[in-house]
């Protein structure tokens, strides 16, 4: 196939292929960045917001407050990301519940006394204990949708994709 193209064909092919090759590497590099930056934002501001709500609930667990309880959660609805949320007491019975979908009954998942977040497929879970003089109160939960954060990747590697074939 190379021995019928000219000379000229053959120059602008070897000058084009390391071109194209490392826009795709810099444009998809730039992609994983941009995603792991992105998730890793997002788990910064909604850890800070776990231990906000946190800090507000102590004194709803050491009163046995379920109306305070659900009044700090309800703080949540101002992101809109945030698809449901719970109040754990020591025990690990849900004494207050939040949910973005009224109306929709919401199942939590265990309860967790220790600091921590995962990210699933659809959704980060975050759990954040309820401390007061270093003794365990409880634990908040809360489940965040990622949706509008893979929207927003599909979006970036759209983009990255458009940008090659624009260039090629």
């Amino acid at each position: 196939m190379m021995r019928n193209l000219s000379i000229r064909r053959k120059l602008i092919l070897i000058s084009m292929v390391p071109s194209i090759i490392s826009l795709v590497f810099i444009s998809f590099t730039f992609f994983a960045w941009e995603k792991n930056y992105t998730r890793q934002a997002l788990l910064q501001d909604m850890t800070v917001l776990g231990k906000l709500i946190a800090e507000r609930s102590t004194a709803a667990l050491s009163f046995d407050d379920a109306n305070l309880a659900e009044e700090n959660l309800a703080a949540l609805r101002v992101k809109d990301a945030i698809s449901a949320a719970c109040i754990y007491d020591k025990t690990g019975s849900v004494i207050a519940s939040y949910s973005a979908r009224k109306n929709i009954a919401v199942s939590f998942p265990p309860f967790r006394k220790e600091s921590c977040s995962e990210f699933g497929p659809s959704e980060l879970l975050l759990f954040e204990p309820i401390l007061l003089d270093g003794k365990i109160l409880g634990t908040v939960y809360i489940q965040v949708s990622l949706d509008q954060l893979n929207l927003l990747m599909k979006r970036h590697f759209l983009s990255a994709l458009l940008l090659v074939i624009f260039t090629m």
